[in-house]
């Protein structure tokens, strides 16, 4: 798949992950992609449902509620 080509999308839904810590986290309204061989999710989507988030030395992380 590269630039400038499209795919379907299958539907949205709830997708539950299980962190390091053992917590177990829910991600709603996500895309299901079937084309797209790696999990991805849009920062943008993520910054909707109240997530902030922040960088250094090469660690992206993830925060709610800062």
């Amino acid at each position: 798949m590269g630039y400038d080509s499209t795919c379907s999308m299958d539907g949205i839904g709830t997708v539950l992950i299980k962190m390091f810590d053992r917590r177990v986290r829910e991600l709603k309204d996500l895309r299901c992609v079937p084309q797209i061989k790696k999990k991805l999710n849009s920062v943008g989507d993520l910054k909707a449902h109240g997530l902030e988030f922040t960088g250094t030395y090469g660690v992206f992380k993830v925060l709610k509620g800062l």
